[in-house]
């Protein structure tokens, strides 16, 4: 009541002295009370004089909190169709304000405005769950994806304080065209797991009763289990449960005649967690499936290159320096690369920031690895990869081989060999996959966590091995290195294998 009170005297001075900016906020907040009171009939009036004032007076970086509301009191008015407007409308005003919108605070986009797309995806879920199968749901779904894409282009954008090259015509043909392998959206809502499956151009949906602080729960519990290796196995407990989840709900599609990679587009503490290391009681799911993560499909490449005449170029450190560790399997790593493919390396004193920069923007390699200390924070100006004299920026790899994107040939491959990310910190890990979009690389591999020196030498040597196989796709042959580590009864432990993700394009 004292609130009301105060935003009656704010609504008799906008009156007064004509003042619409202050009498749109004096009506909105005024809804948002009565909002939490679940007087939706009344909330509804004043939120729409609230939205017509910031219309009237084209306060357009209010607009969408009054949409967002309107649709919120739709919905618990039982309006379907009018919350599904205002929703659109909503997510339709964002699109022009939200590089203003995230430069007047910390939080990052999905923080700041991720419900409004989750709110409206929830909505469009609880209806196409009751459908049958047909035109209908298949249009709706598309709409959820479509909008669940938008919303990780402008996360991503926001991160890299940049704009994301739009391979919309990648997207569709990705999405469309899938044969052998099924994307998966996976979205976390209060009180349930959505996963929306696309297969040969089809879309499914799978419903799973479990609230996100649960899941978000057990996807700490097994990063934190992987992460910190410990005899007792007490990653399997959380990865079993996630595999009951995210990954059984889909069992009818994962056809293994027919299906060999399971690409996902990972939703917040997702990002967080190597899928590979799921495990459904028998086996870990990258024994049964090639995996890629991707952080849409807008942001990636739909064609493959030609792995005939890979060109790379090899940089790596050895030793301490700048205050990091030595990472003595790095000269090892270098050799088998070296062997296998045609090579030219940068080495310790070698490895300079201002002779990398050079390199790596000219058009001579076609895989680019880094064997050296790489950090991503939820800051993208603190994330890095570590040269022998400096730090190799994120900014710095967009003005060095994101050049690349406007070639004729982008970079194909792009291997980050000893990287971490904070541990629950999935903006730090959405960092990770902006490495990839940065370098506008079709494919990235990189580690969630930094793991033990001999074992990150091995795997990486043999996934440069299986890449000979050109009848393997990217995917695979990370997979099968992964599972030839797996059977290994030293590395058997997903602490030494199941960090490595393949990022991007994974054909």
């Amino acid at each position: 009541l004292d609130a009301l009170k105060a935003y009656n005297y704010a609504l008799a001075y906008a009156k007064q002295y004509d003042n619409p900016r202050i009498k749109s906020y004096a009506y909105g907040y005024m809804a948002e009370l009565y909002e939490v009171e679940q007087r939706f009939a009344e909330a509804l009036g004043y939120a729409e004089k609230a939205l017509f004032a910031a219309q009237s007076a084209n306060i357009v970086e209010s607009r969408y909190q009054w949409e967002w509301l309107v649709a919120r009191l739709h919905v618990g008015l039982g309006q379907y169709e009018a919350a599904l407007d205002s929703y659109r409308q909503a997510i339709d005003s964002l699109k022009h304000i939200r590089r203003d919108l995230v430069r007047s605070t910390d939080k990052g986009y999905a923080e700041l405005v991720g419900n409004v797309y989750l709110g409206f995806a929830d909505l469009v879920l609880r209806n196409t769950s009751k459908l049958e199968e047909g035109a209908e749901k298949q249009t709706a779904l598309a709409e959820v994806i479509n909008t669940i894409e938008s919303m990780r282009v402008a996360e991503m954008e926001d991160y890299l304080h940049n704009q994301c090259h739009d391979f919309q015509s990648s997207h569709q043909q990705l999405a469309e065209t899938a044969s052998s392998h099924v994307i998966a959206y996976p979205l976390l809502l209060a009180d349930r797991v959505e996963i929306i499956a696309v297969l040969n151009g089809t879309y499914y949906q799978t419903t799973t009763p479990v609230n996100k602080a649960e899941v978000v729960k057990t996807i700490n519990a097994l990063r934190d289990g992987i992460e910190t290796y410990s005899s007792d196995h007490r990653y399997l407990q959380p990865s079993q449960q996630l595999y009951q989840w995210l990954i059984k709900p889909m069992e009818p599609l994962l056809n293994p005649q027919t299906v060999d990679t399971l690409v996902v587009v990972p939703d917040g503490a997702l990002r967080t967690i190597p899928l590979s290391s799921l495990n459904d009681g028998q086996q870990f799911l990258v024994e049964r499936l090639a995996l890629a993560t991707t952080p849409g499909l807008k942001m990636t490449m739909a064609a493959a290159a030609s792995r005939a005449d890979l060109r790379v170029m090899a940089n790596g450190l050895t030793e301490a320096v700048q205050g990091f560790s030595s990472l003595p399997g790095v000269d090892q790593e270098l050799v088998n690369i070296s062997s296998q493919f045609n090579t030219t390396v940068y080495k310790d004193n070698a490895f300079q920031l201002a002779t990398v920069a050079g390199e790596i923007s000219s058009n001579k390699y076609s895989v680019v690895h880094f064997a050296t200390h790489g950090e991503f924070s939820s800051d993208h100006s603190k994330s890095f990869l570590l040269t022998h004299d400096a730090k190799l920026t994120l900014d710095r790899i967009d003005q060095t081989l994101g050049l690349r994107r406007l070639q004729d040939e982008p970079l194909d491959l792009l291997v980050l060999s000893a990287c971490q990310t904070a541990s629950g910190d999935d903006r730090a890990a959405l960092g990770l996959a902006g490495v990839a979009v940065q370098a506008g690389a079709r494919s990235a591999v990189a580690t969630l966590w930094y793991i033990n020196d001999e074992a990150t030498s091995g795997l990486v040597s043999d996934f440069y091995l299986q890449l000979q196989d050109q009848q393997l796709s990217k995917a695979q042959a990370l997979q099968r290195a992964q599972i030839n580590m797996i059977r290994q009864e030293r590395f058997k432990h997903p602490n030494y294998w199941a960090p490595f993700l393949m990022i991007g394009n994974w054909m």
